[in-house]
């Protein structure tokens, strides 16, 4: 799973033509418990209405329940589904190096909510 700093997705954004007006980004965090916590902030500080969280579907858990700790309640919009469009039952026995980057990321994550549950973050 891959890390986008927000500046490269508003330049994505600007590129594509969605008005900047309607963006904000939130350039402080390291981790997503920052990020609900600065994001807060900022919702507040603009009495913003609706909220659209948009990360991915491995992490959108962990990153609602700090969204939701932090008093917010955002839209979720889950992305980078990293599934394989083509399946066949030979991929189920064989082993392959991207299985093991698979389970990496799910095992990051596993972890991650446990740490954020412990620290209190979720």
């Amino acid at each position: 799973m891959k890390s986008v700093r927000p500046t490269t997705l508003q330049n994505f954004h600007k590129k594509n033509g969605i008005d900047q007006d309607r963006i904000i980004i939130e350039p402080q965090s390291w981790n997503t418990y920052e990020n609900a916590k600065y994001s807060a902030r900022i919702i507040r500080k603009n009495d913003f209405d609706e909220v659209l969280l948009i990360t991915s579907a491995l992490h959108n858990k962990r990153a609602k329940a700090c969204f939701h700790r932090q008093g917010i309640k955002p839209d979720i919009y889950p992305v980078d589904f990293g599934g394989d469009s083509e399946i066949e039952w030979q991929n189920f026995w064989k082993p392959a190096i991207k299985s093991l980057s698979t389970n990496h990321q799910v095992i990051r994550e596993t972890v991650g909510i446990m740490a954020y549950m412990v620290m209190g973050y979720m």
